[in-house]
C-alpha cells in the first residue's frame, strides 16, 4: 500500500469541499490561505503554465 502524505490528503480535501459546495472563499477559509491563487492551486482549478 502507498503513503499518503499530510498535503496529498489536503488537497484532496481541498478538492472533495470545492466540488461538494462551489465555494472558493469557504475553502480558502477552510485551508487557512490568505491568498485566493494558492487555493486554486490546492483545488486544481489552476496550475502552473505548461509549454
Amino acid at each position: 500500500m502507498a503513503k499518503i502524505g499530510f498535503k496529498t490528503l489536503r488537497r484532496w480535501k481541498a478538492s472533495t469541499l470545492y466540488h461538494q459546495t462551489r465555494d472558493i472563499l469557504l475553502v480558502m477559509r477552510t485551508l487557512g490561505h490568505k491568498d485566493i491563487r494558492n487555493t486554486l492551486v490546492y483545488t486544481h482549478l489552476f496550475g502552473p503554465q505548461r509549454r
